[in-house]
């Protein structure tokens, strides 16, 4: 089993300590209150798997693309179960731009059940993307690469360089 593998490396150390300083037993139950037994839970580090989803799009991005995401773009995923709308409206309108932009890509399926995903580039924007990311029929992150900000010194004439 891949989990059980990873905790005998040392370069996951990180992992295999977060995961033992939450884990903990607990008592499953049925949606009706019926006792199931006990089970394994754990918190996860959201953070860790943002990081991770991220790196999966640079490297996506690469395979696509032919080149890498330059270093000064903006590049952010997120679980969708971590987003937290300011309002349901909010919610719903994030939902309905992401679904605008990808529901009509071609859904790109690495192992059935395990990974998929599904992008798009923007035309008439370098290096600005979208990404939907799913692990286990079930895990789904949202992500979006853009180009950096154009800088500004504070009279607001862009910085010459020399």
């Amino acid at each position: 089993m891949a989990a059980v593998r990873a905790f005998e490396k040392p370069f996951k150390a990180g992992f295999r300590n977060a995961f033992l300083r939450t884990a903990k037993e607990i008592d499953v139950f049925t949606k009706g209150g019926i006792f199931l037994g006990k089970a394994v839970s754990y918190e996860v580090d959201l953070r860790r798997l943002n990081r991770v989803a991220e790196r999966i799009i640079r490297g996506l991005f690469y395979h696509h693309k032919g080149y890498r995401l330059p270093d000064n773009c903006e590049l952010t995923a997120l679980e969708t179960g971590a987003y937290q709308p300011k309002s349901k409206a909010e919610g719903l309108t994030v939902a309905n731009s992401v679904y605008r932009v990808l529901a009509n890509r071609e859904l790109i399926e690495i192992e059935k059940g395990l990974f998929s995903y599904r992008f798009n580039f923007a035309s008439d924007i370098p290096d600005a993307s979208m990404w939907a990311l799913k692990f286990y029929d079930r895990i789904v992150f949202f992500g979006m690469t853009l180009p950096p900000r154009p800088s500004t010194n504070e009279g607001g004439a862009k910085e010459k360089t020399t």
